[in-house]
């Protein structure tokens, strides 16, 4: 036992953390809740919103929000493969998304689909095998500044005065 004075040592303290810069720097890299685009009207609007790219892997959804974060859902159907592969490409999305924070354009409303075969001539997607972190993350952050870099360069104006068109008045 020690004297008076003297420091208790700590048997089992679970709830101490060794403070390192490394786990200050993971607080700020979470998918944190107010991150996650979850509102069936929020996902709505973004699709609503008719502002897309696809890249290889992955075709994604944009909206402008008015938030200083950037929120993330993710779609995949029952045709991209059974809940296996499924989840998997949600996990490499949801660590593509997190790891690449501070890359990203903030105030946006985001939506990731996996690119699927489609009918017709064009060239099909890669497999699943090819779905890996890097490369996703890759594609996902091509896209997102893509994107970004449309709507800042258009504005709010509507599509007849981006042109250059001027509207001619009624004739009397």
């Amino acid at each position: 036992m020690p004297s008076p004075g003297e420091e208790q040592p700590t048997i089992l303290d679970f709830k101490a953390r060794p403070s390192s810069e490394k786990e200050t720097n993971m607080g700020d890299q979470r998918f944190t809740r107010a991150e996650r685009l979850t509102h069936p009207r929020d996902i709505e609007a973004v699709f609503a919103n008719k502002r897309s790219n696809a890249g290889r892997f992955i075709v994604l959804y944009a909206k402008p929000n008015d938030s200083p974060r950037s929120r993330l859902a993710i779609v995949i159907g029952k045709k991209a493969g059974n809940s296996v592969i499924r989840h998997r490409f949600k996990r490499i999305v949801r660590e593509a998304f997190r790891l690449s924070k501070d890359q990203q354009p903030t105030g946006w409303d985001w939506i990731v689909l996996p690119r699927l075969p489609g009918k017709g001539p064009a060239p099909s997607p890669p497999s699943i095998d090819e779905w890996t972190m890097p490369t996703i993350r890759e594609e996902l952050l091509v896209l997102m500044q893509r994107l970004a870099r449309r709507k800042s360069s258009r504005g709010h104006q509507p599509r007849d005065q981006e042109a250059g068109h001027v509207p001619t008045p009624p004739d009397p």
